[in-house]
């Protein structure tokens, strides 16, 4: 595990405080699920732009599996 117990915690306050539209936290997601409910939700809004290049939920997605299975070999 990358993070310590008091780190942990410390993101769990950070990020799981009531909604003011429920009055609920919002269920603890990991960075990749949050990320997963983005790619889902808007695969073809531009996610990222640099210079002359741009590249949506979609291609991010596609780059970052590739380059996972790549780094998993």
């Amino acid at each position: 595990d990358l993070l310590t117990s008091a780190e942990r915690i410390q993101l769990q306050r950070w990020g799981n405080f009531p909604s003011p539209h429920t009055g609920r936290a919002a269920s603890p997601m990991s960075i990749p699920q949050v990320w997963a409910v983005e790619v889902d939700a808007h695969p073809d809004t531009l996610a990222l732009v640099d210079r002359d290049q741009s590249w949506t939920y979609r291609d991010l997605d596609r780059a970052s599996t590739q380059l996972a299975h790549h780094l998993s070999r």
